[in-house]
């Protein structure tokens, strides 16, 4: 059974909660520190910064780092970072243009970094070439989203199945989906209540013929209290007693929900 854990709320207040040694990989895209509109906390690189410890403590040994970045900012990442520089991987969109330090940029860099001595589950090809389209963007819920299939290649690479990853900087959701696509558990957490809402819809009303799986979800603010449902029909139950908040799907501010394989029709 994979289990998907959402955290609303402060990382580096809920980091320190999480065991240490208890995550297989971590792949994350904090802010930039380029006071990027829709991104909380992007005037500098201090939440990033003041993550890595965490982070560190949290990962297993042997295992890897992963962080998308600002190109212009890129040395930036690499102060006071406890980790080991290992590789980058290059998102190239060929028909891409946005505004970079010397002009137009056409792609998007990952950091890999590692705890130890880590080693590859699956060759990585290092740039994943892709096409885009304005129906494609028109359809991002947070403004640095990256693409499923560009995670999901991080995942075959740096993961193998039932593995649990961590994004701490969850944003809309992207890691969570992905390792859904891919068999791995997931841990994220989010600050922005907007961007929660849109988690919830994205990740958590899915089902699986293939597997078991279980949601979490935790509000920082609160007190955590768990509230099972066992099957398919009591989670329906679940749902149709505590309603819609705000138009949108809600699962309270915190309980767990228990999926069971999804029978086939």
């Amino acid at each position: 059974m994979n289990e998907y854990k959402l955290y609303q709320g402060d990382c580096l207040e809920i980091l320190p909660t999480i065991p240490d040694e208890s995550i297989d990989l971590i792949i994350t895209d904090p802010p930039y520190g380029i006071d990027k509109e829709g991104v909380l906390n992007d005037h500098s690189l201090e939440v990033y910064y003041n993550s890595l410890k965490d982070c560190y403590r949290v990962l297993k040994p042997d295992s890897f780092y992963i962080t998308f970045n600002s190109i212009g900012r890129l040395p930036e990442f690499f102060h006071n970072n406890p980790f080991t520089y290992r590789w980058q991987f290059i998102v190239y969109t060929n028909n891409g243009m946005v505004r970079g330090g010397v002009g137009f940029s056409r792609f998007m860099s990952a950091l890999i970094f590692q705890k130890g001595d880590a080693k590859f589950k699956k060759q990585l090809l290092d740039v994943q070439e892709v096409s885009t389209s304005s129906q494609e963007c028109a359809k991002r819920v947070h403004p640095t989203e990256k693409r499923v299939d560009s995670i999901e290649k991080i995942l075959t690479s740096f993961s193998k199945e039932d593995d649990v990853v961590l994004d701490p900087f969850l944003g809309g959701g992207t890691t969570m989906f992905a390792c859904q696509n891919m068999r791995r558990g997931c841990i994220g957490m989010e600050l922005h209540p907007s961007y929660i809402e849109t988690i919830k819809k994205r990740c958590f009303t899915r089902r699986f013929l293939d597997r078991e799986v279980k949601y979490e979800f935790y509000n920082s603010s609160h007190t955590t209290v768990k509230t099972p449902a066992n099957d398919i029909e009591e989670a329906r139950k679940h749902h149709a007693k505590h309603g819609d908040m705000d138009g949108h799907t809600c699962l309270l501010n915190e309980c767990a929900l228990h999926y069971p394989k999804e029978e086939k029709q």
